[in-house]
């Protein structure tokens, strides 16, 4: 059992790539990206694995943070496409509408990871240029 509807990272995603998600639908498909970054950044933090200046007691601090580090995936291209997006699922799936929905939701938290995790070291770097 899953936590969203049938096939809707699959209707979401396709509507993204090809320009055709409504707002609403785009909001969805933004809030499962948010959910996945908190998720994981929540997770570092309970584990101690966070660096101390970007831990807190308040969670408000953390949501901000996940906003922050999924803002670039959501960059526009002069075409208002989503180059991020587009080039990832693109380069994995030949054609993401052929794929399981699960498969779709695997790929798109492995895009969503990988990229918290960039931003937090350049974070880091920036916050502690020595390391």
């Amino acid at each position: 059992m899953t936590l969203w509807l049938d096939d809707e990272i699959k209707r979401l995603l396709i509507g993204l790539l090809d320009g055709a998600l409504t707002r609403r639908g785009f909001k969805r498909f933004y809030d499962y990206c948010y959910h996945i970054a908190y998720a994981y950044l929540l997770s570092k933090k309970e584990c101690g694995k966070l660096y101390f200046q970007i831990q807190s007691k308040s969670s408000l601090d953390l949501q901000d943070l996940a906003i922050d580090c999924i803002a670039k995936l959501f960059e526009q291209d002069k075409d208002n496409a989503f180059p991020r997006f587009s080039n990832w699922f693109r380069k994995q799936f030949f054609d993401p509408a052929t794929q399981a929905d699960s498969q779709l939701f695997l790929s798109l938290k492995a895009l969503v990871l990988s990229h918290v995790q960039q931003e937090l070291q350049v974070y880091f770097r920036n916050v502690d240029p020595e390391g």
